[in-house]
């Protein structure tokens, strides 16, 4: 029995390591920017953040059944300034990882895949994270996202800086789109 402590000891050394590697590989410069305080305003029944030149409106994360190891969300970024900004990455305590994903077809099939180089918010314009094409992917849950409670997010960008701010968790079933490759998980249970 003596040999399973210095075993469990290095096991937790390298899950240790491995969480502080990843946390290190998610961190960027960006996210060094002192956190904004969020401006928030009602905009009909929906709140919208105000950071910089940009808001962020319609803002939820999907709720995920017990175990599952990923979460979406979404939202909508509207750029009212005269220059371009660019959506950086992202964090969330309850969270190990926050990344930007698109669903691409190639082949007919439909595949997911991380945007490493940021995502452009043009000036004028407004950029829509949805179901089905650009999201915001929370990975390594720390517990299950259930609808009706509020998860704190921050969100990184090149000009703006970061942000800081609640989004709901909702029930999603039966949007148009799935995300089948993170979907699995729950599937399984």
């Amino acid at each position: 029995m003596n040999s399973f402590f210095p075993l469990a000891a290095a096991v937790a050394v390298m899950i240790f390591a491995n969480a502080e590697a990843s946390f290190a590989a998610s961190t960027t410069a960006a996210q060094k920017t002192p956190t904004n305080h969020a401006a928030t305003a009602h905009h009909g029944s929906h709140l919208a953040v105000t950071v910089g030149e940009l808001e962020i409106h319609d803002a939820a994360i999907r709720a995920t059944l017990p175990n599952a190891p990923v979460a979406a969300a979404y939202m909508t970024i509207r750029n009212h300034g005269d220059e371009d900004d660019r959506l950086l990455g992202g964090s969330a305590a309850f969270a190990g990882m926050v990344q930007l994903h698109d669903m691409v077809m190639e082949n007919d099939v439909m595949n997911m895949r991380q945007v490493s180089d940021g995502l452009t918010i043009p000036a004028g314009q407004s950029v829509t994270l949805q179901a089905g094409g650009l999201h915001l992917m929370l990975m390594q849950l720390e517990a299950r996202m259930q609808a009706g409670e509020n998860r704190s997010i921050t969100l990184f960008f090149e000009k703006a800086g970061a942000v800081t701010f609640d989004l709901p968790v909702k029930d999603m079933r039966g949007s148009a789109a799935r995300h089948t490759d993170h979907d699995a998980a729950r599937d399984a249970e």
